[in-house]
């Protein structure tokens, strides 16, 4: 049985970055090593919707995994800097 584990900040920001290059959601999966359908469903819900397409919000994604689960849950760190 496979064990899920989260999705973490620097991989919603990678595939934000991957999705403003271009890249479809299978791709986005290929090159963090997911399931497509765990990349679609993470755009679906934390997305906002430009004419560009989906936008992943990493730091609402962050700050609504942090309020559920409750302080300490998460470290807070800051985003990476983009290449």
């Amino acid at each position: 049985m496979n064990k899920y584990v989260q999705l973490t900040q620097d991989e919603r920001v990678l595939m934000s970055y991957l999705r403003w290059q271009g890249l479809s959601y299978a791709k986005i999966a290929e090159q963090l090593g997911r399931h497509r359908s765990t990349i679609y469903r993470e755009f679906k819900r934390n997305s906002c919707h430009l004419s560009t397409g989906h936008i992943v919000r990493p730091r609402l994604s962050a700050e609504l995994v942090r309020d559920v689960a409750g302080p300490g849950a998460m470290p807070s760190s800051p985003p990476p800097t983009l290449p």
